[in-house]
């Protein structure tokens, strides 16, 4: 077995593996309340899992040999992934630290300045989150155009 053949079949390993937990990782961050911080750690066990999928894709797709497109794709993705990672962390910062404050806080000025500063913080994750399906759905454009690309047959393109 040539030194290809095996990196292929590793990386499809790593792929059946990594895919199936970025999506657990993803529904157990955000839909699950586990209570505490384990919400947290789930949502950003998600990126690296999610980009270790999206490298097995396009080793698989391309079987050794990338298109502009796969490379499109892959870029995308280390960019969605990037922005998720961010994304998450102001939104983990924001519920951990300054919306307990500002619920904490008496009427008065301090509360007013502490809503303001929640309400700029839930902007900045918003935009965040903007950013993150602009990436990701450059990417999955990107994927399709790379498997249409590699396909040889009208029925493999459909």
């Amino acid at each position: 077995m040539k030194q290809s053949d095996r990196s292929l079949i590793l990386w499809m390993r790593i792929g059946a593996c990594a895919a199936p937990l970025a999506g657990l990782t993803y529904v157990f961050g955000f839909w699950v309340d586990l209570g505490g911080q384990s919400a947290m750690w789930f949502a950003l066990a998600f990126p690296p899992t999610l980009l270790l999928a999206c490298i097995s894709l396009v080793v698989f797709i391309g079987r050794g040999r990338t298109s502009p497109a796969l490379q499109t794709a892959l870029i995308c993705s280390a960019l969605a992934v990037g922005t998720f990672l961010i994304m998450i962390t102001v939104q983990s910062s924001l519920r951990v630290t300054l919306l307990a404050d500002a619920r904490a806080l008496d009427d008065g000025q301090a509360k007013v300045a502490a809503q303001w500063a929640v309400r700029a913080m839930n902007q900045t994750q918003l935009a965040f989150d903007i950013a993150w399906d602009v990436w990701i759905s450059m990417a999955t454009a990107a994927y399709g155009l790379g498997m249409l690309g590699r396909s040889r047959s009208l029925f493999e393109r459909l």
